[in-house]
């Protein structure tokens, strides 16, 4: 009798455990990004496909994954990168870290979210 309840109580902690939120999921503010998530077709402003871009939201929704594939080569290689976009609560900003397939990576941290703008 004494397993069954220290099963029982074991499970019910575990299970309660993990069905808590992250804040990421609760508050609202970092929801702002999602309307960028799906599958876009990006053009030129000449109307050519430069490539495409899926978007998801990663990490219990605390971050929004972009990722590039150009449409085209560049020097024989079809560019690709991937961007990691945060809410950034200490700095009350969102943030941005990009990479690629060349090397390259960024970092934009003072982005903003105002009038519902980007």
């Amino acid at each position: 009798m004494k397993y069954i309840f220290l099963s029982i109580f074991t499970i019910t902690f575990i299970g309660q455990t993990f069905a808590q939120k992250s804040p990421c999921e609760t508050d609202s503010i970092y929801r702002q990004f999602d309307f960028w998530i799906g599958n876009w077709e990006v053009y030129d402003l000449k109307n050519n496909k430069a490539g495409d871009s899926k978007i998801t939201s990663v990490l219990n929704s605390c971050t929004i994954l972009e990722e590039w594939n150009s449409a085209n080569k560049q020097n024989g290689v079809y560019y690709a990168g991937k961007s990691f976009n945060t809410y950034n609560a200490a700095t009350k900003q969102w943030q941005q870290t990009w990479v690629d397939n060349m090397g390259g990576s960024n970092e934009y941290l003072t982005g903003k979210f105002t009038e519902k703008k980007n």
